[in-house]
């Protein structure tokens, strides 16, 4: 598990940060490792079809779409090879992606090689960890069992999709809220003229009883 060996101080590999990637796509923590530290920093996921766990080029689709884009360009020193956000590695064969590879069976000398890194004390693991309870499954995309959309990180750029989404929730909830107020104003204006007709009606009731 990988939060108990962060806090044990034991190595830690590429496949271990994979697992803290969020599975849902918004904003969320992304995970590396530069010069033996474990370093942290808030992002947005989105959902993206890459072509194999392997690619030649860091490229994907975006799901649902034919556009393509680069998905990653920010790199470390990490063993023998370079390491991007939760695991991902750049490699002289191509860009790997960890539990991609393993869901397909296919172990290399460079996965295995590369997981050897002490972690450092961080100042940063405490907020980490109060975001992604020990309770909590993290996967890193549908583990390579097929070609559905692989959950990875967008860099610092929006989300359309999530942002559209939002934008209709918060205009649903308004007019939600301006109904419900509505109603109840037109409730209580009725229930007040009703209480005074009752009044009204009693008194002309006394008028004529005299």
């Amino acid at each position: 598990e990988t939060w108990s060996k962060i806090r044990a101080g034991l190595p830690i590999s590429p496949v271990d940060l994979s697992y803290l990637a969020p599975k849902n796509p918004g904003t969320g923590p992304a995970f590396t490792i530069i010069n033996g530290t474990l370093k942290y920093f808030e992002t947005r996921y989105i959902r993206v079809d890459i072509a194999a766990p392997i690619l030649s080029r860091m490229v994907g689709m975006i799901s649902g779409t034919t556009t393509e884009r680069e998905l990653w360009d920010d790199w470390a020193p990490y063993e023998d090879v370079e390491i991007g956000p939760n695991g991902v590695l750049r490699t002289s064969s191509g860009y790997k992606f960890p539990l991609y590879m393993i869901g397909h069976g296919m172990l290399d000398s460079d996965l295995h090689l590369s997981s050897k890194a002490q972690v450092f004390e961080h100042p940063h693991i405490q907020d980490a960890a109060s975001q992604l309870p020990d309770d909590e499954s993290l996967f890193f995309g549908d583990t390579g069992l097929s070609k559905n959309p692989i959950e990875l990180v967008e860099g610092w750029f929006s989300s359309w999709k999530s942002s559209i989404a939002s934008f209709f929730f918060i205009i649903g909830l308004i007019i939600g809220l301006f109904l419900v107020l509505r109603v109840g104003i037109h409730l209580c204006i009725k229930l007040k003229h009703t209480k005074k007709r009752q009044i009204y009606t009693d008194i002309e009731m006394n008028r004529l009883g005299k």
